[in-house]
């Protein structure tokens, strides 16, 4: 009787349910996304890239984030590289480069800007090239699913998500 009626109770807790449904999120976009950052509003993973989140649509305080980067921007506080010219996340005035053209290796990058005069290496779910400052035009692509946001056209999982965390639109399911 008792212990049937604490598995119901257990069962119907919603934040249980939350839980699961983030753990499960995270075994399959956890790696692809670097969702190793928490909403300050729902506590649902996200990941430095996301203009919103992905589960309550709350924007992001990122000025209280620590960030992967060996930088970061002073305007929206994402990471940077030491050798970017310019913020990846936002748009905004160029950085000053330390001297010399080194570039730094990443393994994050996964991509190449379309200017044909820049095809600097992009990280997934860049906004700007942080070589030549052009805006990426190709949407991004959520791996393990075809789902587009209907507004940006970038990758979503309308399974877990309510809002894309690229553009902040709701996502109708």
């Amino acid at each position: 009787g008792r212990r049937r009626a604490l598995g119901r109770a257990r069962a119907a807790n919603p934040q249980l349910w939350q839980t699961v449904l983030f753990r499960q999120f995270q075994r399959k976009y956890g790696r692809t996304l670097g969702t190793r950052l928490n909403c300050h509003a729902c506590s649902g993973p996200m990941s430095e890239p996301m203009q919103a989140c992905p589960w309550c649509g709350t924007k992001p305080t990122l000025s209280r984030v620590e960030t992967d980067y060996p930088s970061a921007c002073p305007r929206c506080h994402r990471g940077a590289k030491f050798d970017w010219h310019y913020c990846a996340w936002c748009y905004g005035p160029g950085f000053e480069v330390e001297a010399g053209t080194r570039h730094y290796s990443d393994r994050r990058y996964s991509a190449h800007c379309a200017n044909a005069h820049c095809k600097g290496p992009l990280m997934g779910f860049m906004r700007y090239c942080p070589w030549c400052h052009a805006k990426v035009r190709k949407p991004w692509t959520l791996p393990g699913t075809k789902e587009r946001c209907p507004s940006c056209q970038w990758g979503v999982d309308s399974d877990f998500w309510h809002y894309c965390p690229w553009c902040t639109k709701a996502i109708a399911k």
